[in-house]
């Protein structure tokens, strides 16, 4: 081969690299700024509040929550319905509030988690709600149905209810 054939290779090689990741980043510069549209993360469709959520992941209970096991960010769910809550990772499961162990917080770089972890199962799903002012959201909402929160779930409920007063 000569000298030329493999710089030109090279060079083809991270032009194809360079614009995919240009084309990712803008994909998800996107979808966030289109999900972080409304403060309040929510519609409601016959008695279900669907949450949007930027991306779904499933972790077990006793690793770290950054940790996760399976994600999706191309369909992923939140539903709360009157007896419990619906979620979709890879496929859609219904769960009673009465298995909600505890509902914690994580805040990332660029990602902000509300964390389910469940009595009966080994796996926590995780939400990325992306703002904080979403996660006060959905928090509130949960709150209200009387859900065990974490202590760090009911700080982060009291500090941006005070700094919002």
């Amino acid at each position: 081969m000569q000298i030329s054939t493999v710089i030109l290779f090279i060079v083809i090689n991270l032009f194809i690299i360079i614009t995919s990741v240009i084309g990712i980043i803008i994909y998800l510069k996107r979808r966030i700024k289109k999900a972080s549209n409304s403060t309040i993360p929510l519609q409601v469709d016959n008695g279900e509040i669907n949450i949007e959520i930027l991306a779904s992941f499933r972790s077990f209970k006793f690793l770290p929550a950054i940790f996760s096991i399976s994600h999706n960010n191309a369909n992923p769910k939140l539903i709360l319905t009157d007896s419990g809550i619906k979620f979709r990772v890879f496929f859609m499961q219904s769960k009673p509030y009465s298995s909600i162990e505890k509902i914690d917080i994580l805040s990332g770089l660029v990602s902000e988690l509300i964390i389910i972890s469940f009595s009966d199962s080994i796996f926590t799903f995780s939400g990325n709600l992306y703002t904080k002012e979403r996660v006060y959201g959905v928090l509130k909402l949960l709150a209200n149905k009387q859900l065990p929160l974490s202590e760090k779930s009911k700080v982060f409920l009291k500090s941006y209810e005070t700094a919002a007063a």
